[in-house]
């Protein structure tokens, strides 16, 4: 006789984020700090179910594009292509046994012997897992030389329709900090010098916290530029220099650099000898004495009102400029965050911010005789570079920065049982009797002196014969705090509370409102994520660099117990001070 079919289990992966915040170690001989993955598997069943397993995977897989040389069809030249290489750079399984839990259970009718299970009645299951993610991992990756993506499996054995498995994946994305404090990284790159064909000037690109698509501070002061200087061009850039490791070889080979542009004001460098010429140099920057009537600045400077102005409006006698703006670099689509040192990788990525400037001079000519330019005044430039190590965009400022301070002391971790079943607390008659004459406080001295007077017990010694209790082990077929996999709630528990209608949907059924490790007041981020910095506007991320200046917090509150699960978290405090170095520099 045909059995009839089975509905299949709902089967959910819950992660606190989809972040893993890793801090991979220098050299393999320092020990690493590594991270664990907390997570629930929440299943809802339909009807009664035996189940016969749970399986958890972390994958992790590589795979890197390296150059390789082939002839196109004329043969005549050689065109670059990619020759795709795939590797497991991390694969972890925790498997729970049902089998041998089988015993203590109550199967239904009719399930065999062969069958053994864990039997689950009608409703919503969770099972928490932990897993150690090593820190040297590869962090989560997405360029044009490769890509890293991390998967996490539960597969739920005899979950699915006629007793089949049920599997569901969702993505992992390891991310790297690059300070060790957990905290914001500063960046600072200056020129404080006289240049040769310059002269006097004063560089200073700045930022207070360093990610993609940060923000950086410009500051360019020029007091006395030579008459005969034309800077045709400023200009802000990044460069992003790929290493791809092959095994065949056992070598790395550098990509070609990437140069980004970040921020730039002028024209580049003329490319014809008509083009070299004074109308030309009139498009740019500053031009020299006699280029063009009323005022050096060119007309790129002109048009960029409130960033770039001389320096005679304030101090007559200095006939030069000013510049002074925030750029910001690009966003994690151009601009793929630094590989740290002690990474197991086979694609690394390194960055340097410079700061270059355009020039040439009327009375320094071009005197190469191959060269199309000769006997017209030489294109140069000033370049400045520093190697910096780039954080990833998912360094926001309420990931990595401190919360403010309330005036009620926020709860540090959120009360095991649920708001909603807490009763609410009155406050206690207060007696301004002296304490002797207190009855409550005579019952207190009673029970301590007859605490204080009675022989203190012995253990209960074990009798011969048997054997003392064992203390608790890792066993994958066991439950308890030290199993990797650990049934935590049933559908009949009495605390339980059903999700409201302001707990989040991610957010597993069976857990109480407000359980620590689900509420983070943050939203939920992936590697393409739009709660990101990328998708934050820049007078935002402006204003949060200026409050870090001033010492005032930046981010979100921590939970307050007073407020309710829907609620917003609580504003940022008042400044600590009126006013920032960075104050009203720059018109919104």
């Amino acid at each position: 006789m045909k059995s009839a079919q089975v509905a299949p289990c709902e089967v959910w992966v819950h992660l606190p984020s989809d972040l893993v915040w890793l801090t991979p170690p220098a050299s393999e001989d320092v020990p690493s700090h590594d991270q664990l993955l907390d997570g629930i598997v929440e299943i809802e069943c339909p009807t009664d179910r035996v189940l016969y397993g749970i399986d958890i995977r972390l994958l992790g897989v590589q795979t890197i594009g390296y150059p390789a040389r082939s002839q196109d069809k004329l043969g005549a030249d050689k065109a670059r292509v990619l020759r795709w290489e795939e590797e497991v750079v991390l694969d972890r399984t925790l498997a729970l046994d049902t089998s041998a839990q089988a015993g203590n259970q109550r199967l239904p009718a009719g399930t065999g012997a062969g069958e053994r299970g864990v039997a689950l009645t009608k409703g919503v299951h969770d099972f928490e897992f932990h897993l150690i993610v090593p820190a040297w991992v590869p962090p989560y990756e997405r360029c044009q030389y490769g890509r890293t993506k991390y998967t996490i499996t539960a597969t739920v054995r005899g979950a699915g329709k006629n007793g089949r498995d049920v599997a569901v994946s969702r993505d992992l994305v390891p991310v790297q900090q690059q300070t060790p404090e957990i905290g914001p990284l500063a960046f600072e790159l200056t020129f404080n010098d006289t240049h040769e064909s310059l002269h006097d000037m004063t560089v200073a690109l700045t930022g207070v916290s360093l990610t993609v698509a940060g923000v950086l501070h410009l500051s360019l002061v020029h007091p006395t530029p030579p008459p005969t200087l034309n800077v045709l061009m400023v200009r802000v850039f990044v460069e992003q220099m790929y290493e791809l490791y092959s095994p065949h070889a056992d070598t790395w080979e550098l990509m070609p650099v990437e140069k980004l542009k970040v921020w730039e004001l002028g024209v580049p460098a003329p490319r014809k000898r008509e083009m070299n010429h004074a109308p030309y140099w009139e498009l740019g920057v500053w031009t020299a004495e006699g280029v063009q009537r009323g005022t050096r600045l060119g007309r790129a400077a002109r048009g960029a009102e409130g960033v770039v102005r001389p320096l005679a409006d304030d101090v007559p006698s200095m006939p030069g400029y000013r510049i002074k703006t925030a750029v910001r670099l690009p966003d994690h689509a151009r601009l793929r965050p630094s590989t740290m040192q002690g990474t197991r990788t086979r694609l690394r990525l390194s960055h340097a911010i410079g700061v270059e400037v355009l020039f040439s001079r009327l009375d320094l000519l071009e005197d190469r005789s191959q060269n199309e330019m000769v006997g017209l005044p030489r294109s140069q430039v000033f370049s400045m570079t520093k190697t910096v190590s780039i954080p990833t965009c998912e360094c926001t400022h309420d990931a990595i920065h401190l919360p403010p301070y309330t005036e009620a002391s926020p709860v540090t971790s959120a009360p095991s049982t649920p708001r909603t079943a807490r009763a609410p607390t009155l406050p206690l008659p207060r007696s301004d009797a002296p304490l002797a004459a207190q009855p409550e406080w005579n019952k207190l001295l009673h029970s301590l002196q007859s605490l204080s007077v009675q022989r203190r017990r012995r253990r209960p010694e074990v009798p011969p014969g048997r054997d003392a209790p064992r203390p608790m082990s890792m066993d994958l077929s066991g439950s308890g705090p030290g199993t990797p996999v650990i049934p935590v709630r049933r559908p009949n528990d009495a605390i339980l509370v059903q999700r409201s209608q302001s707990q989040p949907a991610h957010l597993p059924r069976n857990l109480p409102v407000g359980t620590p490790w689900a509420v983070t007041n943050m939203p939920p981020r992936s590697g393409e994520s739009s709660t990101c910095n990328c998708a934050q506007p820049m007078a935002q991320l402006l204003q949060l660099d200026e409050r870090l200046i001033e010492g005032a917090p930046t981010a979100p509150g921590a939970w307050d117990e007073r407020g309710s699960t829907s609620a917003a978290p609580p504003p940022w405090t008042p400044s600590s001070r009126p006013t920032s170095p960075t104050h009203e520099w720059y018109t919104p």
